[in-house]
């Protein structure tokens, strides 16, 4: 039953919340849908996952009325936490972590859990400031492990994913710690979301080679400054009745710089993987004993994405001279559905005959995308490809597909 109290803090804590965890299963998302996971990326899925259950739990038992189960497997997740940072420490650095951290951290990580289960953990104000030790004493054997590594067994991704996982160390916990209700009077708000994507953030920082040449420090201090910005611009529209609900503006612009950051630079990445799986079909899968083989390979390959092969009888009925002449004339040899609309809107006869015949081959085949495979005797390749953001690279591997049969054509049988 959804809570009819809800007071102004509640809602600022469940968006913040709501907000950190997109951030964190859009980063999941990604992981998971990459098509062979390292057992590092599997570890690093793990903790996410971890971290975003944390997070909407804890949001769901805001929203509703309090629930003593989810309230004890928040906390147990919570000491379970250390446990799967250090898995994923492990799986980065490519070796195991000493034995003495390793009990010390499965130990705690136990005994916490238990306590948990018990409800004395955080009730009990011992048994918390015990936990909080028990993080700091985590924090530094972890920091230490991570900093005396051997740089020269990892690539340098690897190393920027190391530098940037013992720096959000030190921001992450202080900012966990504040979701526990006997730390409010210091921190006045749960800010355990934004350490979540504040180690996003981070990781994403060693996928691309400008990102990596960026100190995790250097890039919070640009994050916050965004913040206080926007925060500034909000206060100066709609204004600001206490110093309180400033505080909670600032907090909300800075998990919306974080979460911009995160899906800007998931964008990049996901662009960056489809260009690397066409190149990979290129050097590898591309079947090139003929145009229908070459075309079943790519249909295979892009399962989302279709491609049809038209020549011969499927031409019947069209002016197969006048589509050749239309399409050469298109901007890198070739038409979208899209530019056949403005076309037949300029009113040339020819043109517009000629695209009106372009256009029903492409909806009877319920396909966005022509070029030219082969002049004589006439043969078109038909694609429907996603353009959602994708428009530039569709193009170009259209026109690389083209390229190939064009060579395909050259080559003497």
């Amino acid at each position: 039953m959804l809570s009819t109290t809800l007071s102004v803090t509640v809602v600022c804590n469940v968006l913040i919340n709501l907000l950190g965890m997109l951030g964190l299963l859009t980063y999941a998302w990604f992981l998971s849908a990459q098509r062979s996971r390292s057992s590092l990326e599997s570890a690093l899925l793990n903790f996410l996952v971890v971290m975003a259950a944390c997070l909407g739990l804890r949001t769901y038992e805001w929203m509703f009325e309090l629930n003593v189960f989810i309230d004890v497997l928040i906390n147990v997740l919570v000491s379970l936490m250390p446990l799967f940072f250090l898995l994923y420490t492990e799986r980065l650095m490519r070796r195991h972590a000493p034995f003495a951290i390793k009990v010390f951290t499965v130990g705690g990580a136990f005994f916490f859990s238990l306590m948990s289960m018990t409800r004395l953990m955080p009730n009990n104000d011992i048994i918390l400031y015990a936990f909080v030790t028990y993080l700091v004493g985590f924090v530094l054997t972890v920091t230490v492990l991570l900093l005396t590594r051997n740089r020269r067994s990892l690539s340098p991704a690897e190393n920027v994913m190391a530098d940037a996982a013992a720096v959000s160390l030190w921001i992450m916990i202080p900012l966990f710690i504040s979701e526990f209700k006997q730390f409010e009077s210091i921190f006045r708000q749960r800010l355990g979301a934004i350490g979540a994507l504040v180690f996003v953030v981070a990781n994403l920082r060693a996928h691309t080679y400008q990102d990596r040449k960026r100190t995790v420090f250097g890039e919070m201090v640009s994050t916050l400054a965004q913040s206080m910005l926007m925060a500034i611009c909000l206060y100066l529209v709609v204004g600001a009745p206490d110093h309180n609900l400033l505080l909670r503006t600032v907090v909300l612009a800075i998990v919306f710089v974080l979460l911009a950051r995160i899906i800007l630079r998931l964008r990049a990445l996901e662009l960056r993987t489809r260009e690397a799986a066409f190149l990979d079909w290129v050097s590898q899968g591309a079947e090139i004993s003929s145009l229908d083989a070459m075309i079943d390979s790519l249909r295979r390959f892009r399962a989302e994405e279709e491609y049809e092969l038209i020549e011969g009888p499927e031409l019947d009925g069209y002016d197969a001279d006048k589509l050749l002449a239309l399409i050469h004339s298109a901007d890198n040899g070739t038409l979208r559905l899209a530019d056949l609309k403005q076309i037949s809107n300029s009113g040339a006869e020819e043109a517009v005959y000629a695209a009106e015949q372009c256009k029903d081959l492409m909806i009877k085949h319920g396909m966005n995308t022509a070029c030219i495979l082969r002049q004589e005797p006439p043969a078109f390749l038909l694609a429907h490809i996603p353009h959602a953001g994708h428009e530039e690279i569709s193009s170009l591997e259209v026109g690389v597909i083209r390229r190939l049969a064009r060579l395909m054509e050259q080559t003497p049988s």
